[in-house]
């Protein structure tokens, strides 16, 4: 029986890249044990114990729970880092933390789908006002994304994303010479501007 992965040496594999014969038995079992978490927006190969470049994000279309699959996936273009807060992981229950993640985020990857299998560049966004955020529907799949894309080179959320930072929202965007909100003071215990820290 299938089931998600906490075991660190595991998680911490680097996945191989997926051959086109064996995708669509591994999408099928990522998507049975998605399927039963409410909480879970992704999940990829390897948190079932399958070391292979493959995940799946899970949304909402037309009332009907929808499954996107990505296969061997490749960062094209990532612009924009920011502090996200609160990130969980289905292989972490619980455990909550804040991360470094991009306002806009580019990969290329193959899928399957009705048509079959076939290869697109796709564009993430994160919106950067509260405005925007009522307005973009990938907003969470962007994060979910990047996430999952962790996964692939063995990097787990316990190991970099961070407890109790004040953070940069969507509410409240930091200037390039404000200080930085991670708290980091200059010797003589001065803040340090956000542009010469976390900015750079």
């Amino acid at each position: 029986m299938l089931k998600i992965i906490q075991d660190l040496e595991v998680l911490k594999q680097v996945s191989e890249p997926a051959t086109q014969e064996e995708a669509p038995e591994i999408i099928k079992n990522i998507e049975e044990v998605l399927g039963k978490y409410d909480n879970g927006i992704g999940l990829s190969a390897i948190q079932i114990g399958i070391p292979k470049r493959i995940f799946v994000i899970k949304h909402e279309q037309d009332e009907e729970m929808v499954f996107d699959n990505f296969i061997n996936p490749e960062v094209v273009d990532c612009e924009g880092e920011f502090t996200f807060a609160g990130e969980g992981c289905l292989s972490f229950p619980g455990l909550y933390l804040n991360t470094k993640r991009f306002y806009h985020y580019t990969i290329k990857r193959g899928l399957f789908d009705e048509g079959g299998y076939r290869e697109e560049t796709d564009y993430f966004y994160y919106p950067e006002t509260v405005e925007e955020y009522t307005t973009r529907e990938n907003s969470i799949s962007s994060i979910a994304v990047q996430h999952e894309m962790d996964h692939l080179s063995g990097l787990v959320l316990p190991e970099y994303g961070v407890k109790n930072v004040s953070i940069q929202n969507v509410e409240d965007k930091v200037g390039r010479n404000d200080s930085c909100p991670c708290g980091k003071k200059k010797a003589d215990g001065s803040p340090i501007k956000y542009k010469r820290c976390c900015g750079k």
